[in-house]
């Protein structure tokens, strides 16, 4: 498994644990759009490999990044509200995910414009 699939993979997770604190504390709606978009960078990432062009693999890491992007905005949100616990390392994951998506979206778009060329 690629790091980025690694990473992913651990992000979901710990965002699905995130989500049930979330969820006891009675706080269903953040918990309900943490989860879809931080679990839907995952799914984005994992199917790549079954992409059938370099067309479709680039616009699902775009997907990927877009979703990542709104998950470390909610997560920038739960920080506002006073009652919920902060989840720096969730944030600094989301980050480092969305760093390496852009690296991987430049790549790609570079080596489909050198094939084009």
């Amino acid at each position: 498994m690629n790091i980025l699939k690694t990473k992913s993979l651990l992000f979901g997770t710990s965002i699905i644990s995130y989500c049930k604190e979330l969820k006891e504390m009675e706080h269903d709606i953040i918990s309900d759009l943490l989860f879809e978009s931080g679990t839907a960078v995952g799914r984005k990432v994992f199917v790549l490999d079954s992409c059938f062009s370099k067309k479709e693999f680039i616009q699902n890491l775009e997907l990927a990044k877009s979703e990542a992007s709104r998950t470390l905005f909610l997560l920038e949100i739960s920080e506002d509200i006073d009652e919920l616990p902060e989840k720096p390392e969730l944030k600094d994951a989301a980050g480092e995910i969305i760093k390496m998506l852009s690296a991987s979206i430049k790549s790609a778009k570079s080596k489909m414009d050198q094939f084009e060329n």
